[in-house]
């Protein structure tokens, strides 16, 4: 009988002095994981954030490079003289001129690697004149009189165009346009330089966020223009993609900031930033759960330190028990 009584009383003890510890514990752990978690979050959507702000300023500075290099070929003397000829002497009588800027554009091509589809120059009415593909274009009397390039060429400006799919290659590409005038001054028609999509989604693909981390890119309508799945380019329209609404939204005003979404039933976080010269905006995004695992993992120790604490002080708790229950059993017999 007098064992059964120590050892209720020493229960109680235990039992107190567990949850003298827990509670404590328990309060301090919840809050030191929960500002913990907050700062990791905050610093991981900043992390993201600022390697979208970096994609960004490459993707500005390559297409500003790019646009600049079109305006050098539209300057070529070759190129020049084929116009003022043209004007001049009318296109019958310049077919020699005409397919030596062919030859021209051919060799330019050749020379500068994959990353181009094509080099062409339009008339003044948007017909295709000559082309890297030895006049290809203008035998099956090829206009871009009423692209979007052609209209700003028109008003004198060069411009990035809307992103496609080429007719040719079936590869999104987009035209970088230069307008061409006389000596003169009359407008004579662009220069188109046609950039592969593809190819900067490449050199976009190279940059690893994590395991399940990739960049993907939209243009000013919500529309895919790069993604390392290249059946969501030009298909996938994020306005229409459930869970997406909100970051869809920002990143079409060309906002440059953090965002959690879902995407076919998975949690995401992305860093997203604007491409100002275009209209267009890059994000990088990641799996939720992977973007989480540095608080997961802090909580799984929390958790098996803290049982390591319960099972120690709860030890401790019992043998000073038994050391104070005994003398007070004595004391009683």
């Amino acid at each position: 009988m007098t064992r059964l009584k120590d050892l209720k009383l020493s229960v109680k003890l235990i039992g107190g002095g567990l949850v003298a510890v827990l509670v404590p514990m328990l309060i301090v752990g919840i809050i030191s994981i929960k500002t913990a978690s907050n700062a990791l979050v905050l610093g991981g959507k900043a992390s993201a954030s600022q390697v979208a702000k970096d994609l960004s300023i490459i993707t500005q500075l390559f297409l500003e490079q790019e646009l600049k290099f079109a305006g050098e070929v539209a300057k070529s003397p070759l190129l020049l003289d084929t116009i003022n000829a043209i004007a001049a002497d009318g296109m019958e009588n310049s077919t020699k001129i005409i397919q030596k800027l062919d030859n021209y554009l051919g060799d330019l091509h050749g020379k500068l690697g994959d990353r181009y589809e094509l080099f062409f120059m339009s008339d003044s009415r948007g017909a295709a004149l000559a082309d890297s593909q030895g006049g290809k274009f203008k035998n099956m009397d090829v206009s871009v009189g009423g692209r979007d390039y052609f209209k700003a060429g028109e008003a004198g400006k060069s411009i990035i165009g809307v992103p496609v799919k080429s007719k040719a290659s079936g590869l999104p590409v987009v035209v970088l346009s230069v307008p061409v005038k006389t000596r003169a001054g009359k407008f004579a028609g662009v220069l188109g330089v046609v950039l592969k999509l593809d190819w900067l989604s490449d050199q976009m693909s190279l940059i690893k966020i994590g395991k399940t981390g990739y960049p993907f890119m939209i243009d000013k309508e919500g529309i895919i223009i790069s993604h390392p799945k290249s059946e969501y380019i030009f298909t996938l329209d994020l306005k229409t993609v459930k869970g997406m609404e909100t970051i869809t939204k920002r990143m079409m005003a060309q906002e440059s900031d953090a965002e959690a979404y879902l995407f076919k039933g998975t949690q995401k976080i992305a860093g997203f930033a604007a491409v100002p010269l275009t209209g267009w905006s890059i994000a990088v995004t990641q799996d939720k759960d992977e973007f989480m695992g540095a608080v997961n993992q802090m909580i799984k120790y929390n958790i098996i330190v803290g049982i390591i604490v319960l099972v120690i002080v709860g030890l401790l708790i019992f043998v000073v028990a038994l050391q104070i229950i005994r003398p007070i059993n004595d004391a009683v017999e």
